[in-house]
């Protein structure tokens, strides 16, 4: 069904955005507002005073108010979930890359604005808490937490990501595509510390 402005939406509602639009809607009597880019998938409800979002493929971006009464906004995904009290994010569920003859692999990244954002994989169970400047990103093989960097300008010093699961820093310059450590020590993926998302995964069987 064709939604257009000043459509009420109900319990469990399916949203999907075609491949070049925007839609946007907001919670009632509150200023949090929910953004979804062309190709996004969702599925929303309410849950004791739980504002529930289902990201099933795409990209939200969000304008959370602060959440009173112990009531908060949760995102889920089948590979973790985002929860918020109040704060301004940008979340994204994808295929990450191809794996040629091993299928494709997913991902979700969150890049906070404003606030802070508990973010946790579903399959590890591991959480972390992303800042303001900060993203967080998970995969099936878990997750990675840094300091979103951009390429240095003339008019800017070189910014480092913080303290991460890696105990990494990293320099980010002009021209730079990626970070590749390849010590990872288990497993086949192969990630991209510098924050730009450019994991590759290794084929056969590697060995460590």
């Amino acid at each position: 069904v064709e939604s257009r402005t000043g459509t009420k939406l109900r319990k469990h509602d399916k949203l999907y955005i075609p491949a070049g639009e925007r839609a946007r809607f907001s919670y009632k009597k509150e200023q949090t507002s929910i953004e979804l880019d062309g190709k996004t998938r969702v599925e929303i409800w309410n849950e004791n005073g739980t504002k529930r979002i289902e990201l099933k493929k795409g990209t939200l971006k969000c304008d959370v108010e602060e959440q009173k009464d112990g009531h908060k906004l949760v995102t889920t995904m089948p590979l973790g979930r985002a929860e918020i009290i109040g704060t301004k994010f940008t979340l994204r569920y994808d295929k990450s890359y191809s794996s040629g003859e091993e299928g494709e692999e997913k991902r979700a990244r969150l890049e906070v604005t404003e606030g802070t954002v508990v973010f946790t994989s579903k399959r590890t169970g591991k959480s972390v808490k992303v800042k303001q400047g900060e993203y967080g990103e998970i995969t099936t093989e878990g997750i990675v937490h840094g300091r979103i960097v951009k390429p240095e300008t003339p008019d800017e010093p070189e910014e480092q990501s913080p303290d991460d699961d890696t105990g990494k820093d990293l320099k980010l310059s002009d021209g730079l595509v990626g970070h590749w450590t390849f010590d990872s020590g288990q497993g086949k993926l192969v990630r991209d510390y510098s924050s730009l998302g450019n994991h590759g995964k290794l084929k056969g069987d590697p060995s460590w």
